[in-house]
């Protein structure tokens, strides 16, 4: 799975279907790591987008470090993870992607690029569920 992600081939549905398979995010040294290479931490897939030495710094864990990681999201509702807000760039959600939202519904994006809430923007989501 690590060689399809990183080559591009392996998207977020694909990583998060096969979870099982990605290796759990450590404090260590990302310095030697491809692009691209996914991570799970908290319950959620990540993927690799700036090497780096994690080894001295806590705080550089995705979810955390915007800019060394990119959170991935599923097209498939049934694997859908819990909502995590977007940050700039970061995280935003695609038409199709799906989420589950503190309602406990899974919801789907009807647009690209959805860095909003289903409370703040509902022309922006739909019930998947």
């Amino acid at each position: 799975m690590r060689e399809k992600a990183v080559s591009g081939q392996a998207d977020g549905t694909a990583l998060i279907a096969e979870e099982a398979y990605v290796p759990e995010w450590t404090q260590r040294d990302y310095t030697a790591i491809p692009l691209g290479a996914p991570y799970q931490y908290q319950g959620q897939v990540y993927t690799l987008t700036q090497q780096h030495d994690a080894t001295g710094q806590p705080d550089w864990r995705p979810g955390v470090a915007y800019s060394l990681w990119d959170l991935k999201h599923t097209k498939d509702p049934t694997a859908a993870k819990p909502y995590v807000a977007p940050q700039g760039s970061w995280g935003l959600y695609d038409k199709g992607d799906c989420m589950i939202w503190t309602d406990g519904h899974v919801w789907k994006s009807k647009i690209d690029n959805n860095a909003y809430t289903p409370e703040s923007y509902a022309q922006g989501w739909e019930i998947a569920v």
